[in-house]
C-alpha cells in the first residue's frame, strides 16, 4: 500500500512516511476504526518526532489527531494528555492566540469536560472563544468552542447559553454532520419552543447517526432518549 511504499522508499521515520500515515489514520478515524487510527497516528507521531523534532508544529498536529482518536473513543486520560501537549507545543511555536491553538484547545475543553473536570473545561473554552471571536469569527470550530462552554457551564450549574448555541448553529454548516448534530442537540434541548426543539433534536439524531464513534453514539443515545420522553 502507499504507506509501505513510502517506508521502503524513505524509511519508517521520514517526514513523507509520517504524512502518509497521518492521512491513513485520519481516514480510519472518520470511518469509525479508532483502533487502527490510534496505531497509525502513533506510528506517524514517531516518524514526525524523528523527522521534525518534539517541538515542531507538524508533530503537535499529529499528537492532536491522536488525542482526538482517544477523545472520540472516550478514552479520556490519554486524550487530555495528548491534547494538552499539542496545545502547549502549538502555543510555543505559533503563539497562544493562533488558529491551531484554538482548534486544539476546543478539543481539550471537551476532553476535560468528559473526564469530569467541568471548571477546567469551562476555563479552556472561555479562552478559546475569546480567540475565535477576536481573530477567527467565521471558523466552524468556533461553534464547537461555544458548545463546549455551554456544556461545561451546565455541569457547573450555570444557565443554558441559548444565544451562544444559536450562533454555533449558524457556524455549523461546514462541520461534519455528526458535529453539527451535537450543536443541534444542545440547542434543541435548551430552547423553550417545543415545535422547534423537536425539529432540532430530530435533525440531530439523523446527523449523529452518520458515524459510529463512541462519543457521537453517546450523544445519539441522548437524542433518542429525549425524543422518547416527548
Amino acid at each position: 500500500d502507499a504507506v509501505h511504499r513510502r517506508e521502503l522508499a524513505y524509511g519508517p521515520k521520514d517526514r513523507r512516511t509520517s504524512a502518509m500515515l497521518s492521512v491513513l489514520a485520519n481516514t480510519m478515524a472518520m470511518s469509525g476504526d479508532l483502533k487502527g487510527a490510534i496505531d497509525a497516528h502513533r506510528r506517524a507521531l514517531e516518524a514526525a518526532e524523528a523527522a521534525f523534532g518534539l517541538a515542531h508544529p507538524e508533530t503537535a498536529i499529529i499528537r492532536q489527531n491522536l488525542g482526538d482518536d482517544f477523545l472520540y473513543g472516550l478514552d479520556l486520560p490519554p486524550a487530555v494528555q495528548s491534547l494538552s501537549a499539542a496545545v502547549d507545543t502549538l502555543s510555543a511555536a505559533n503563539g497562544p492566540k493562533s488558529r491551531g491553538v484554538a482548534i486544539a484547545a476546543t478539543d481539550l475543553a471537551f476532553a476535560h469536560l468528559l473526564k469530569g473536570d467541568a471548571q477546567r473545561a469551562f476555563d479552556v473554552a472561555e479562552r478559546t472563544i475569546a480567540t475565535f471571536a477576536e481573530s477567527f469569527p467565521k471558523h466552524p470550530v468556533y461553534a464547537m468552542a461555544l458548545l463546549a462552554r455551554h456544556q461545561a457551564g451546565l455541569a457547573l450549574g450555570k444557565p443554558a447559553r441559548v444565544d451562544d448555541l444559536e450562533l454555533a448553529l449558524t457556524l455549523s454548516d461546514d462541520l461534519p454532520p455528526f458535529e453539527k448534530g451535537r450543536v443541534q442537540l444542545a440547542l434543541g434541548t435548551a430552547v423553550t419552543d417545543t415545535k422547534r426543539a423537536w425539529a432540532l433534536v430530530t435533525a440531530a439524531k439523523e446527523n449523529l447517526a452518520t458515524t459510529t464513534l463512541p462519543l457521537i453514539e453517546q450523544e445519539r443515545s441522548r437524542a433518542e432518549q429525549w425524543l422518547s420522553t416527548k
